[in-house]
């Protein structure tokens, strides 16, 4: 349900850089980034202040995004069935463990297909903030694809069946997560430049910016679960 976001008195950001026109809020003439306030990143997207995925994502104040393990990060992992959600999982690894999101999707069901915990938070450990911070393609949506690849794809470099199933997929799931989001460009569903250091900290300190990053986990969860059936190495994709 949509509610009515209350206004918010904070200091412009970015001022002075040049604005993408991929940010509805500007008109065609207004190139700074003068009037981009809390306010407007929160109102212009549409997205409501929400609890965090699975009653707490992040483990730290609302809208930021976590950069160590909360206080109770001791829990032990979650034992999961086979075939059981690995939604659990998925909150212990963000929440109790700190991993970004592209590390949690790869450590959750990474074991799946042959992937440790190990090799699954080395490799996704530059897919952050839209890969290496650049605000391009969501990281998650990149460790999603790669799931799908590791359930879906050749053994071999030959381009066969399997290699055109495997793209197939890919571009079906970028789809099915632009239906919900809107995007599949972390800079574009965040609303916000993060390109240089400072830009990514500045970030941070808007409220409710990553709201949209614990939604998108949870759509992915959903998909890949639901529609994808990647606890299933045998289930028929869609």
């Amino acid at each position: 349900m949509q509610t009515t976001q209350p206004e918010v008195n904070a200091p412009d950001i970015g001022a002075g850089r040049e604005i993408p026109s991929f940010f509805p809020h500007f008109s065609k003439g207004d190139q700074s980034m003068n009037h981009l306030t809390r306010r407007n990143v929160l109102q212009t997207t549409g997205f409501t202040l929400c609890s965090a995925l699975f009653g707490g994502m992040s483990g730290n104040a609302m809208g930021k995004e976590p950069a160590t393990p909360s206080p109770d990060s001791n829990l032990e992992r979650p034992a999961v069935a086979p075939g059981e959600s690995r939604a659990a999982l998925v909150n212990w690894y963000k929440r109790q463990q700190g991993a970004t999101g592209s590390q949690t999707l790869l450590a959750a069901y990474g074991d799946l297909f042959g992937i440790s915990e190990e090799m699954a938070m080395k490799v996704a450990s530059g897919f952050s903030g839209g890969l290496g911070h650049t605000g391009e393609v969501c990281g998650m949506v990149t460790a999603a694809i790669m799931l799908l690849g590791l359930k879906n794809g050749p053994n071999t470099a030959e381009r066969g069946e399997n290699y055109k199933r495997s793209v197939e997929l890919a571009d079906q799931f970028s789809k099915d997560y632009r239906a919900r989001h809107q995007s599949v460009v972390c800079r574009e569903l965040i609303q916000f430049d993060i390109s240089t250091p400072e830009l990514y900290a500045r970030a941070h300190e808007i409220e409710g910016i990553w709201d949209v990053c614990r939604e998108g986990l949870k759509t992915i969860v959903d998909l890949l679960e639901n529609k994808y059936g990647i606890l299933d190495r045998h289930k028929e994709n869609p």
